[in-house]
């Protein structure tokens, strides 16, 4: 699964809780039910996105870091790469790549780029 469905998968959870506490869904019981069920059915795949695309971005910035020349800023870089490298491999998602299958998930493989 690439970054553009991971984005697509957190989007969608987005969108699920702006209609939460949208006034017009609020006036339709079934609605609110159907979407806070859908919202719930994702909420643990959103969070392991946000924190694989955290750490992502906090790897690209210490790579910016350790190619700036400056010598004690790359090596405070390097130690902070191997630390971000080792927390993406443990994250608890990292494991799996889930896919939304009507709400369930389904071990895939593990994310990679």
């Amino acid at each position: 699964m690439n970054k553009e469905k991971l984005q697509s998968i957190l989007d969608n959870y987005n969108s699920l809780e702006s209609k939460l506490r949208d006034p017009a869904i609020l006036s339709n019981q079934q609605e609110i039910t159907r979407i806070a069920k859908e919202k719930n059915e994702i909420s643990e795949l959103a969070g392991l996105i946000r924190s694989y695309f955290t750490t992502e971005k906090n790897l690209e910035e210490s790579q910016e870091l350790l190619d700036s020349g400056d010598q004690e800023i790359a090596e405070i870089a390097e130690e902070e790469i191997k630390q971000l490298k080792e927390e993406k491999n443990n994250l608890p998602g990292n494991q799996r790549i889930v896919e939304v299958d009507p709400g369930k998930f389904r071990k895939l493989e593990r994310l990679r780029d």
